[in-house]
């Protein structure tokens, strides 16, 4: 098992009367890629502020490696941070920007040098070494921002959006090259991002936030497969929220069974019986109790309607081609709303039309009930 590079233990932040984060405690391992993902204003950039030493906790401890640094100032701090803006200096080569760091820490010549060549060996921009930033694409720059925050082999890397002035064809390169020089290095690397894709694509962990709070931390698979609440399940990706009823709970199995509510009883046409799913159970769940249902809209099937056909039934609202698959918007006869996402495959048959009656089946093994 890793040891922990960092712990944060009870850390609160305020800011006169507004409270940025509410008793965050979180352990980051050593080697660890840890990914900080959240809304604007959700309190992750504060929360890496407090790591790197660019603001102080209002309450709680922060421990590196067991040290206590959180009165520490952040250039005593075995930490390095990339910012959004790369801030390269525009009259220095690209080597002579890798050193800097080096350089302010008083490291002899011969041995910044010899590390700055290493470093830009490493992002694979040996051969600009004497170029201006000016010189280079975006894309390059962050790679020199990201070989000097590394040149002087901190101890941990903190990154607060690096990839976000980066076009998608950019932003899609540079995640897997980020991953590879944070394997490669072995260093743990602290990233703050709202962009769910970089979140998944790269983690070894996860911590989604929202208004100062953890609300989940797990491996990218636990948080988009088994998402902890509602907020979880609606930020990460998409997914189809459904009001149900429980009706009743197996403990043994650990399984429940639920029934559809009808999204607008004024109006929808509910079926003339109850829509059954028995689906695994979670805490704390009792018969009778009000619950949400979340699947994700490819773990839905979709066929055309038919006397003998089982499922939800409802009509296609809308068809939206997406290239490798086809999002379907299905308005139920009860009332709710589902989004369905279908590979598009050479072999399959006419695919369906806007106006189309049609059964949507759920996967039962893929829903997850949510209580908050």
């Amino acid at each position: 098992m890793p040891n922990a590079a960092i712990s944060i233990q009870q850390v609160a932040k305020h800011f006169g009367d507004f409270q940025a984060l509410k008793t965050v405690s979180l352990e980051i391992q050593e080697g660890e890629f840890f990914t900080l993902l959240g809304p604007s204003g959700c309190g992750k950039t504060t929360l890496l502020k407090l790591l790197g030493g660019f603001e102080q906790t209002s309450a709680g401890r922060i421990f590196l490696f067991d040290q206590e640094i959180e009165q520490l100032p952040a250039n005593q701090r075995p930490i390095n941070t990339v910012f959004q803006q790369y801030a390269l200096f525009p009259h220095m080569s690209i080597h002579e920007n890798v050193q800097f760091g080096m350089k302010m820490q008083g490291i002899k010549k011969k041995i910044r040098e010899q590390r700055a060549t290493e470093m830009l060996e490493l992002v694979q921009l040996g051969r600009f070494a004497q170029r201006k930033p000016t010189e280079l694409s975006g894309g390059q720059q962050q790679r020199v921002a990201l070989a000097r925050a590394l040149a002087p082999k901190p101890k941990v890397l903190l990154l607060d959006e690096p990839l976000s002035a980066l076009d998608l064809k950019l932003r899609q390169s540079m995640r897997i090259e980020l991953k590879r020089i944070q394997q490669e290095t072995g260093i743990t690397f602290v990233f703050v991002t709202h962009d769910q894709e970089e979140a998944l694509t790269m983690s070894d962990r996860i911590a989604v936030m929202s208004a100062g709070e953890l609300q989940q931390v797990g491996s990218p698979r636990t948080i988009y497969e088994e998402p902890a609440n509602r907020f979880v399940a609606n930020f990460i990706g998409e997914t189809n929220l459904l009001q149900v009823q429980t009706d009743a709970v197996d403990t043994q199995r650990q399984v429940a069974r639920v029934h559809l509510l009808a999204a607008n009883k004024a109006t929808a046409c509910a079926p003339a019986s109850p829509f059954y799913i028995d689906c695994p159970t979670i805490d704390a769940l009792s018969p009778g109790q009000p619950a949400w249902l979340s699947i994700r809209p490819e773990r839905l099937s979709l066929m055309a309607e038919s006397p003998h056909s089982d499922g939800l039934a409802g009509t296609i609202s809308q068809v939206i081609y997406m290239g490798t698959d086809t999002q379907y918007v299905v308005q139920l006869d009860i009332g709710h709303e589902l989004s369905a996402r279908i590979q598009n495959m050479a072999s399959q048959t006419q695919p369906l039309q806007s106006g189309q009656r049609v059964q949507v089946s759920l996967d039962e093994q893929a829903v997850r009930l949510l209580v908050a």
